[in-house]
């Protein structure tokens, strides 16, 4: 009868160790993967962060072209405002109804030329 051929990584040992070290091998692995994802993680925050300041500059300027265009708006409205508050406005009896100050040379001199149409008398 033969003897059988020992086979020193067929011991328990011995795969035990193997069993170690692949397991060893793959946890490497493993922080490999995890530190890729955090540099990839902390790159998106940047890129993130850099298109949030992007962002909040543009919406600076809305802001400041918003506030800038109520006032403008605000200081077109305003003398009619006035007028009608004086009683200054004149109407054409078909629902519109203007300032009785000409816009161009300031005086009270606005006529209604017909429904939905004023001029001013000295302007034209």
């Amino acid at each position: 009868m033969a003897t059988p051929e020992y086979k020193p990584y067929e011991s328990p040992y011995m795969l035990k160790a193997v069993h170690l070290a692949a397991l060893a091998e793959k946890e490497r692995e493993m922080e490999a993967n995890i530190s890729d994802l955090l540099i990839a993680k902390n790159e998106q925050t940047v890129a993130l962060r850099e298109e949030n300041d992007r962002l909040r500059e543009g919406l600076e300027g809305i802001k400041e072209e918003h506030d800038s265009l109520q006032r403008a708006n605000w200081d077109y409205i305003m003398p009619f405002v006035l007028d009608a508050l004086r009683g200054e406005v004149i109407e054409d009896g078909f629902g519109s109804s203007w300032s009785a100050y000409c816009a161009q040379c300031g005086e009270k001199t606005m006529q209604i030329v017909r429904p939905g149409k004023v001029q001013c008398a000295k302007c034209g």
